[in-house]
């Protein structure tokens, strides 16, 4: 009885794309309409986008469009996990086509009162997501020190991030570490991080994000 109740609502409400909220053609199969995708299409980023971020470069498979930024808003704040997904496979694929190795993925840390305003974890989640697609294993390097504000300018980035992280102690790691954000924009947070992780004595680190602004 509840299937059929299911199916009937289905009939009444057809499924739609949580992008543009039209709807979706085949739900089955679509994540979000074609029309998005072909314009998301175009949001893909050649091998020269890549971000300097202090130490380490940074790669990302999407440039920060209105779609993209719709689509991570979906996975960060409305724990659209399908999305997030979408994006880990997006992301290594762009490891795979730069032929980018790496040995231990870490990723940026949240202070846990941020992660309970959340209620979701998205650069772990990514990381997760990479780790399982690549058979890497996952390391938590790094923890938050104090809560990052959101929302400022962009010349107030670096010091917004400045001694936000501290490395976590007895990690005895050798090997390229693949460090995992969401979005790059200024690149203040990555390499932040990437100061932090080359002071604990980790040498070789390469940043991945979903997407990036150029």
């Amino acid at each position: 009885m509840l299937q059929i109740i299911q199916k009937s609502i289905s009939l009444l409400i057809p499924p739609v794309c949580p992008v543009c909220e039209k709807n979706l053609i085949d739900p089955s199969r679509e994540l979000i309409c074609r029309d998005c995708f072909q314009k998301v299409s175009l949001s893909f980023a050649d091998e020269k986008h890549v971000k300097p971020a202090g130490r380490i470069p940074v790669y990302f498979p999407f440039i920060y469009t209105e779609q993209v930024k719709r689509m991570m808003h979906l996975f960060k704040f409305e724990n659209f996990e399908s999305m997030g997904r979408f994006f880990a496979q997006a992301m290594v694929s762009k490891l795979e086509e730069l032929s980018i190795d790496f040995d231990i993925i870490t990723y940026i840390p949240s202070h846990p009162a941020r992660i309970r305003e959340k209620g979701s974890y998205p650069t772990r989640f990514l990381a997760m997501e990479i780790s399982r697609m690549s058979g890497r294993p996952v390391k938590e390097l790094l923890r938050a020190t104090r809560y990052k504000r959101s929302q400022i300018s962009a010349k107030d980035r670096a010091k917004n991030v400045k001694d936000i992280f501290e490395a976590v102690d007895d990690m005895e790691i050798e090997g390229t570490i693949l460090l995992v954000d969401d979005v790059i924009t200024t690149g203040s947070t990555m390499a932040e991080a990437g100061k932090v992780l080359h002071e604990a004595g980790y040498k070789r680190i390469v940043g991945i994000t979903a997407a990036g602004k150029v």
